[in-house]
């Protein structure tokens, strides 16, 4: 018989929203937001910062892009290994906030569109928000070349990283489309964009 006293227990547990009331976003788990460039999924970001920090969660937001950006709170990327070792002492009212991951991959030397490459990076994600409750968001493009039919070929890169998130959509100023929501949302169901106050 196999000796379960052996084993370590994964530490995944039930999700839930980060926000009240919008599922988009995955307490504990990896959400990606991405658009089609010039949409405004960066302030979208802020504006999402501001609404987590006002609901008493500690938000830090690496700025892997460095673009120009009004506002003091926003730092520039650690490389994935001092991300790793800083997040240990995260809990699970902090959150994470990547702009953008295609930035913050060719930071590490990692190829987005390289699905080991993703994969190993995704792993580095896992075992933070397994390990501390943590949230993480990241700030995606959308393929900018094409307009495909559906969502989830606009996501850029590897298959690896709609496959390693917990929720993944595009959004738009006008709507939102899911692409994966492991809060029980169906794909590619078209939502309202839900508004946030820069308030």
């Amino acid at each position: 018989m196999l000796d379960k006293s052996k084993l370590t227990k994964s530490g995944i547990t039930a999700m839930e929203p980060l926000i009240e009331g919008n599922n988009l976003f995955v307490k504990g788990g990896i959400s990606v937001i991405s658009s089609l460039a010039g949409v405004g999924k960066t302030t979208y970001c802020l504006q999402l910062k501001n609404q987590l920090e006002k609901d008493d969660y500690n938000v830090v937001y690496f700025n892997a892009d460095y673009a120009p950006m009004d506002i003091d709170d926003v730092y520039k990327p650690m490389k994935v290994a001092e991300l790793v070792e800083y997040a240990n002492e995260a809990t699970d009212e902090d959150v994470i906030i990547i702009d953008s991951l295609k930035s913050y991959s060719a930071l590490n030397d990692l190829d987005v569109m390289d699905n080991k490459d993703m994969m190993s990076l995704f792993l580095e994600f896992r075992g933070i928000v397994v390990r501390t409750g943590c949230s993480i968001v990241l700030v995606h493009h959308s393929f900018k070349e094409k307009k495909l039919k559906t969502a989830p070929e606009h996501l850029f890169g590897a298959r690896a990283i709609e496959e390693q998130c917990d929720s993944a959509f595009l959004y738009s100023t006008l709507n939102t489309t899911v692409v994966k929501n492991r809060l029980g949302l169906i794909r590619d169901t078209i939502l309202d964009t839900p508004s946030l106050s820069m308030d």
